[in-house]
Protein backbone atom coordinates (compact mmCIF):
# COMPACT_ATOMS: atom_id res chain seq x y z
CA UNK A 1 0.00 0.00 0.00
CA UNK A 2 1.28 3.25 -1.20
CA UNK A 3 1.24 6.52 1.25
CA UNK A 4 -2.12 8.33 1.07
CA UNK A 5 -0.22 11.90 0.52
CA UNK A 6 3.50 11.39 -0.49
CA UNK A 7 3.44 15.15 -0.20
CA UNK A 8 0.52 15.82 -1.69
CA UNK A 9 1.17 13.88 -5.58
CA UNK A 10 -1.68 11.14 -4.58
CA UNK A 11 -5.37 11.13 -3.64
CA UNK A 12 -5.74 8.48 -0.87
CA UNK A 13 -6.92 5.43 -2.02
CA UNK A 14 -10.07 3.44 -1.37
CA UNK A 15 -9.58 1.09 1.18
CA UNK A 16 -13.32 0.00 2.51
CA UNK A 17 -12.54 -3.45 0.29
CA UNK A 18 -10.28 -4.27 3.23
CA UNK A 19 -12.83 -6.04 5.05
CA UNK A 20 -10.71 -7.81 7.84
CA UNK A 21 -9.97 -6.40 11.34
CA UNK A 22 -7.52 -4.28 11.53
CA UNK A 23 -5.16 -3.62 14.33
CA UNK A 24 -3.35 -0.18 14.50
CA UNK A 25 -0.83 0.87 17.46
CA UNK A 26 0.60 4.68 17.37
CA UNK A 27 2.78 6.83 19.63
CA UNK A 28 1.25 10.45 19.99
CA UNK A 29 5.30 11.52 19.33
CA UNK A 30 5.51 9.14 16.31
CA UNK A 31 7.45 11.38 13.47
CA UNK A 32 7.88 8.78 11.26
CA UNK A 33 3.66 7.62 10.96
CA UNK A 34 2.28 10.91 12.73
CA UNK A 35 -0.87 9.89 14.89
CA UNK A 36 -3.18 12.21 12.47
CA UNK A 37 -2.14 10.27 9.18
CA UNK A 38 -3.07 6.70 11.72
CA UNK A 39 -6.49 8.23 12.50
CA UNK A 40 -7.40 8.93 8.74
CA UNK A 41 -6.22 5.93 7.72
CA UNK A 42 -8.40 4.10 10.63
CA UNK A 43 -11.50 6.14 9.54
CA UNK A 44 -10.97 4.65 6.20
CA UNK A 45 -10.80 1.06 7.11
CA UNK A 46 -14.23 -0.69 7.44
CA UNK A 47 -13.07 -2.66 10.24
CA UNK A 48 -10.16 -0.49 12.25
CA UNK A 49 -8.84 -0.40 15.78
CA UNK A 50 -6.29 2.59 16.65
CA UNK A 51 -4.75 2.40 19.93
CA UNK A 52 -2.59 5.91 20.81
CA UNK A 53 -0.06 5.25 23.01
CA UNK A 54 0.64 8.31 25.44
CA UNK A 55 4.56 9.79 25.39
CA UNK A 56 5.98 7.39 23.08
CA UNK A 57 6.88 7.73 19.54
CA UNK A 58 7.31 5.14 16.69
CA UNK A 59 7.90 1.85 18.90
CA UNK A 60 5.34 2.75 21.23
CA UNK A 61 4.17 -1.19 21.04
CA UNK A 62 7.74 -2.18 22.52
CA UNK A 63 7.51 1.00 25.40
CA UNK A 64 4.44 -1.05 26.55
CA UNK A 65 4.59 -4.14 26.31
CA UNK A 66 2.78 -5.11 29.12
CA UNK A 67 -0.57 -3.12 27.49
CA UNK A 68 0.13 -4.40 23.98
CA UNK A 69 0.78 -7.44 23.71
CA UNK A 70 -2.41 -8.54 25.99
CA UNK A 71 -4.35 -6.50 23.91
CA UNK A 72 -3.13 -7.13 20.83
CA UNK A 73 -3.76 -11.52 21.49
CA UNK A 74 -7.36 -10.22 22.37
CA UNK A 75 -7.89 -8.32 19.47
CA UNK A 76 -6.76 -11.67 17.66
CA UNK A 77 -8.57 -13.89 19.37
CA UNK A 78 -11.59 -11.58 18.35
CA UNK A 79 -12.26 -11.04 22.29
CA UNK A 80 -12.85 -7.24 22.80
CA UNK A 81 -15.01 -7.83 25.22
CA UNK A 82 -12.74 -6.58 28.47
CA UNK A 83 -9.92 -4.75 26.24
CA UNK A 84 -9.22 -1.16 25.95
CA UNK A 85 -9.81 -1.33 22.20
CA UNK A 86 -13.85 -1.80 21.62
CA UNK A 87 -13.56 1.52 20.57
CA UNK A 88 -12.35 3.30 17.65
CA UNK A 89 -9.80 4.73 19.02
CA UNK A 90 -8.30 4.60 22.56
CA UNK A 91 -5.92 6.13 24.56
CA UNK A 92 -3.60 4.34 26.29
Amino acid sequence: MRPSRPGGEQLPQDLCRIRIPVLMANGDHDIMAPTTLSRELADRLPDARLVIHLDTGHGSIFQYPAISWPASWRFCMNDLTDCPLNTKESAL
